[in-house]
């Protein structure tokens, strides 16, 4: 099973080597005097039966460049946006699995640029370990924010 906080290291990885002056979080950030990335997951699960489920993650990124300043350059965003569009070459390798990006979509509104994708894949996990089937995605929510 794929966790969730295993799929926010590899996006992390691939926005580090990208755009390397961004922090990058989980969290929401407040009050930052330093441009960051923060990474929203909104998991889908349909069980298939036999133990198998499908997982669809929407996953968004909002890029926020330098806060303090009164009006981000919109050209800048839209250098990150093409930046992510090169990184993530349409997959993300995730463990031992490479994750299939079919289409992304970027937006900018308010000087945040929006970066979203959906990250669809299969995982197995055991039909016995009911807890684990019911929690997994809570679970992990709390994994992230722990961080």
């Amino acid at each position: 099973m794929i966790s969730t906080g295993t799929i926010f290291e590899s996006l992390k990885e691939i926005i580090t080597r990208a755009v390397p002056d961004l922090f990058v979080t989980a969290e929401p950030v407040a009050d930052s005097a330093e441009s960051y990335a923060h990474i929203q997951f909104r998991p889908i699960r349909k069980d298939l039966g036999f133990g198998q489920i499908v997982r669809n993650l929407r996953v968004d990124i909002q890029i926020v460049l330098s806060p303090a300043l009164a009006e981000v350059p919109r050209a800048d965003l839209y250098d990150i946006s093409d930046k992510l569009d090169a990184a993530f070459c349409g997959y993300v390798p995730v463990a031992d699995r490479f994750i299939t990006i079919y289409e992304t979509d970027s937006r900018i509104f308010d000087g945040i640029l929006t970066y979203s994708f959906i990250l669809s894949f299969s995982d197995f996990i055991d039909k016995f370990d009911k807890f684990e089937l019911e929690n997994f995605d809570l679970m992990q929510e709390l994994y992230l924010k722990e961080k």
